[in-house]
């Protein structure tokens, strides 16, 4: 889910830029760049506290 968040991100971008007729000029592609800097920010996050949970799962796990 997280290797999916950067190409989806981008895609959705351009799709939406077409349907509404904008182009892409730098200040959307600065704030292109923002919002794929926080999104992969946050994947990291997440992908950390999943394999958190999971490690701390197999410690209960040999305790039993």
């Amino acid at each position: 889910m997280v290797a999916l968040g950067l190409p989806l991100a981008m895609a959705l971008t351009f799709i939406i830029l077409d349907y509404m007729g904008m182009t892409l000029n730098l200040i959307s592609m600065l704030g292109l760049i923002i919002v794929v800097g926080m999104l992969v920010d946050d994947a990291i996050v997440i992908s950390e506290n999943i394999y958190r949970v999971r490690k701390k799962e197999l410690n209960h796990m040999k305790l039993v």
